[in-house]
């Protein structure tokens, strides 16, 4: 059975002038679609396990997905699943990640019409996994944002909050700090201008000071065996604004089962469960 799925691969310029990849999956449809722009977390990017096989599920069900890779998240044009650009990872700051997800807007506005005239740019949606899910609350809190709900998975409430007063002091002294990458061993560096920007910026990232500027309806799914992120952060997120729910869902970790590489020999359940209800949260719109 031939494929009805087709997949655009583009290059948009996000913060700082920085150049960086996208995708857009979508179904053929002479309809209006929706359109939902994905965000990947910490130490990812946008092809990192089954997010290629999220964006083909929610194009299945009518959505248009434009998935993005961050500008500074350490990946190359020339090299988007490896992380050869340490230097840009380590300046990477939650304010050039805003500026990439407006860039993305201003690119589906200005382009994305001629290439899918089916899409629906009154129907934007943002859905941010992990930091993404961060990036996603501040960029509606401090910019014009066109979309209409937010969706986060697995994310943080204080995404600082791994970041003790020892870590911040040796950070400070070196001039550098490093986080060990799981998968790859990779020693991801931190430069120090990142520690200068949370602190010049400390109130403009405190989602409890962003949350209640947002106007879209929100919803963050958390799972139960989170081993990264616990689930009671879904509920603290809820908390700071009246548009916001928390959804829990039993037994899935912080990416619902997905690992990398990816295989859709055996989908898990979780996985398949937190696609359907947020394809339903876009649709129900």
């Amino acid at each position: 059975m031939l494929n009805p799925l087709r997949k655009i691969h583009g290059v948009y310029t996000g913060a700082l002038g920085k150049e960086t990849t996208f995708d857009v999956t979508y179904l053929p449809s002479e309809k209006t679609q929706p359109v939902l722009i994905f965000c990947h977390g910490f130490k990812g990017f946008k092809d990192w396990g089954g997010f290629n096989y999220v964006a083909e599920q929610f194009a299945l069900a009518g959505i248009i997905v434009f998935k993005i890779n961050f500008s500074h998240n350490g990946t190359r044009i020339e090299d988007k699943e490896n992380f050869s650009d340490l230097e840009s990872f380590s300046k990477n700051t939650l304010g050039m990640e805003m500026d990439d997800i407006a860039a993305a807007e201003t690119y589906i506005t200005e382009y994305l019409p001629e290439l899918l005239p089916s899409c629906s740019l009154g129907h934007l949606y943002l859905l941010g996994h992990s930091k993404g899910g961060v990036s996603c609350i501040l960029h509606a809190a401090h910019h014009v944002s066109m979309a209409k709900k937010i969706i986060t998975w697995g994310t943080p409430f204080n995404f600082f909050r791994s970041w003790s007063k020892q870590f911040l002091t040796t950070w400070r002294e070196k001039g550098i700090q490093y986080i060990l990458n799981g998968r790859t061993r990779q020693q991801m560096p931190l430069s120090v201008s990142l520690l200068d920007d949370f602190e010049a910026h400390r109130n403009t990232y405190d989602m409890a000071l962003a949350l209640p500027k947002i106007q879209q309806p929100l919803v963050a799914f958390h799972g139960t065996l989170d081993e990264s992120v616990p689930w009671e952060n879904a509920h603290e997120i809820a908390q700071y604004n009246k548009k916001a729910q928390a959804r829990i869902l039993e037994n899935a970790n912080h990416t619902f089962g997905m690992t990398h590489p990816f295989s859709t020999d055996t989908i898990p359940d979780e996985l398949t469960k937190v696609i359907q209800e947020s394809i339903q949260v876009i649709l129900n719109d």
